[in-house]
Formats: structure tokens, C-alpha cells, sequence
């Protein structure tokens, strides 16, 4: 891709997973659609001779494998990445519509926690978020360089870990 910086931005991985979470879905599903026709060819197959016992040992086969395609898997895994990069998306949205880092620090923690005792229940939280805040003034309001990307995936990490202790699916 080649609007991408070398290193990837935080907002381009997360829509990659996205994208290959969406691929996997559509792989699933036509695999299931798949299995589905020989389901149907199955059960329409009659021998000459009229003996549809081999249909049923053939449907059976086709829905043992259905059994393993765990579509709900790939349905969950779409959903998290669409989640991640709806997240990302917002904070980045944050980062470049405010003017100052406080103003940052003051959106993300009402964007990303419930309640101030969130942020004060998970030790480090408030260090997370004034990193991100200053690392996504820098990016957005100093210069989109390499180096505050890099601030701001290291930033991302750390918030990430603290919303996984409280419990978020990311």
C-alpha cells in the first residue's frame, strides 16, 4: 500500500485487520454456501435403482465439516477488529480536532472510560492516558513524523492494556 508510511501508522494496521477480518468472513461464509449445495446435491441423489442410502452418509460427511467451520469465529473476530478501528479512529479524531494536550486528555478519558474511579481503579491509567494525550498532541500538532507514530503506538499499547483490565474486548 503505498499511501502508508514505512513503518505503518496505528490507524492503517488497524484497518488491515479489519480488511482481513472482513476476508475471512466472506471465505467462511462461502465455504458454508458450499458445503450447503452438496448438502442439497446429497439429498436430491437417488441410484437408478432408487436407493438414497447413500445421500444420507454423504450429508452427514458435509455437515460433520460444516460443524468445524466455526463461522461464529469469524462473525467475532470482524466484530473486534471493526471495534479496534472504530476506537482508533475516535482517538485519532481527538487527537486532531483539540488544541492543547489537556483538552486532549480531558476527551480521551471521557470517550474511553465510564467513571473516574475506571481510571483510578486500574494503576497506570492516568499515565496511559496523559501519554496518549501528549503524543497525539505532538502528532497532530507538531509534525506527522515517524517519531510521534511511534509515540503513539507506544501510547495506544498502554491504553489498550488498561482497558483490557477493565475488561474491554479489543
Amino acid at each position: 500500500m503505498a499511501d502508508q508510511p514505512e513503518s505503518g501508522s496505528l490507524i492503517h494496521e488497524s484497518r488491515d485487520q479489519m480488511e482481513s477480518a472482513l476476508i475471512e468472513v466472506l471465505r467462511t461464509e462461502a465455504r458454508v454456501r458450499a458445503l450447503g449445495r452438496q448438502t442439497d446435491t446429497a439429498a436430491a441423489a437417488v441410484t437408478p435403482a432408487g436407493d438414497t442410502r447413500t445421500a444420507p452418509a454423504v450429508i452427514d460427511e458435509v455437515e460433520t465439516v460444516k460443524e468445524k467451520i466455526d463461522l461464529r469465529e469469524a462473525y467475532a473476530a470482524q466484530s473486534r477488529a471493526a471495534g479496534r478501528l472504530a476506537l482508533v479512529t475516535q482517538i485519532f479524531e481527538i487527537g486532531c480536532s483539540q488544541k492543547s494536550e489537556a483538552a486532549i486528555y480531558f476527551q480521551l478519558s471521557n470517550y474511553l472510560f465510564r467513571s473516574v474511579s475506571d481510571i483510578d481503579g486500574v494503576p497506570g491509567a492516568q499515565d496511559c492516558l496523559s501519554q496518549m494525550a501528549t503524543a497525539l498532541y505532538a502528532y497532530f500538532h507538531v509534525s506527522l513524523d515517524t517519531e510521534n507514530e511511534m509515540q503513539v503506538r507506544t501510547a495506544w499499547q498502554c491504553l489498550e492494556s488498561v482497558l483490557r483490565e477493565l475488561g474491554r474486548n479489543i
